[in-house]
């Protein structure tokens, strides 16, 4: 089960620039797909690398496409993004910005739009959140939600159906540590094994030195199973429908209590979804402090509290503790002393 798109042409980035990147991409495939008689749907500008620079007089500020032919440029200019002054510079910019960037060229440049989305306000641009501001005029376009989250059925769809679609998210380190959003056109999305997949257009290392744009693959883990579990046991605690001192009205408070450390594989690749592998490190420490009783004495006990940690550390890596052990005693009796 899939369904792809034609990937966009390959182009490269300025600093910060994902969210228009993605516009512009999408209105790309849109362009390829659609602009035929009778439909027509034509871009003004050509689908070439480009950046909206700011000027400054005084305390007005200004913005310009450079160059005046490129999509993302005039994309860029209407998002006003601060302290863009070439295509390695320039911030980020919020999500009313963004849209009103979108909805302003789609305006400016009379191309008809049906903008619908998943997450968010309830509706964007005209009437609704980020609506029109003195450097970008959505006139009467906007974007109605379609669901509280993001899901990949409704992305498949879309797909299907032969519209663009971009994807906004957030980023996090290893550590659970939010690093900042991205923003990607997503041109496919399929479904092997029971895996849900998005194939995405990514435009990796941004600026003068960026060498354009990459396909990815991006496993997806929905939240709405989650969100539907966290709805059931709330109602279930304050309509008095399960005892709190139950089992099952236990387990669901304690759940509740820590949704947002528990729910930490929604956000972080790769984060398991259990504890065990903590739970059997544990279980070395209780298993070392039963066998600690059999020791002759206090040395010989620190002697095994030495040997523990790196017969341990050998264990995780896949590595033959005595074969180790051994070569490290090898490589002291070979250095002298000073």
């Amino acid at each position: 089960m899939a369904v792809f798109q034609e990937a966009a042409p390959n182009i490269e980035a300025a600093r910060n620039q994902c969210v228009r990147m993605a516009h512009a991409n999408v209105m790309q495939y849109l362009e390829n797909e659609v602009n035929i008689a009778p439909l027509g749907w034509d871009l003004p500008q050509a689908q070439i690398r480009g950046f909206g620079q700011i000027t400054a007089a005084g305390d007005t500020f200004t913005w310009q496409p450079v160059p005046e032919n490129s999509v993302i440029a005039n994309v860029d200019t209407r998002t006003t993004r601060s302290g863009v002054f070439s295509a390695d510079t320039g911030g980020g910019s919020d999500r009313c910005k963004n849209i009103r960037g979108l909805l302003g060229y789609l305006n400016q440049s009379n191309l008809g739009a049906i903008i619908r989305h998943q997450g968010g306000a309830e509706i964007y641009g005209s009437g609704g959140s980020c609506d029109s501001w003195i450097f970008s005029d959505v006139a009467d376009l906007y974007s109605t939600r379609e669901g509280a989250h993001p899901t990949w059925e409704w992305i498949y769809e879309q797909l299907s159906l032969g519209r663009g679609v971009s994807i906004s998210y957030s980023r996090y380190d290893p550590d659970g540590t939010y690093s900042g959003d991205h923003m990607l056109r997503v041109w496919g999305a399929s479904l092997v094994n029971g895996f849900h997949y998005l194939h995405l257009l990514d435009d990796g290392e941004q600026g003068s030195n960026n060498s354009g744009l990459r396909l990815r693959k991006f496993e997806v883990h929905s939240p709405e199973v989650m969100d539907e579990l966290k709805t059931w046991m709330e109602q279930q605690l304050q309509e008095r429908l399960v005892e709190p001192n139950s089992r099952l009205g236990g387990a669901s408070a304690y759940l509740l209590k820590r949704w947002k450390a528990l729910t930490r594989f929604l956000h972080i690749p790769g984060a398991p979804l259990d504890n065990n592998t903590a739970e059997r490190e544990l279980k070395i420490i209780l298993r070392y402090r039963k066998n600690s009783l059999f020791y002759k004495n206090a040395h010989g006990a620190y002697v095994g509290d030495v040997l523990t940690r790196p017969i341990e550390t050998c264990r995780l890596n896949g590595i033959n503790p005595l074969n180790y052990l051994r070569a490290l005693m090898e490589s002291c009796n070979m250095i002298s002393p000073p």
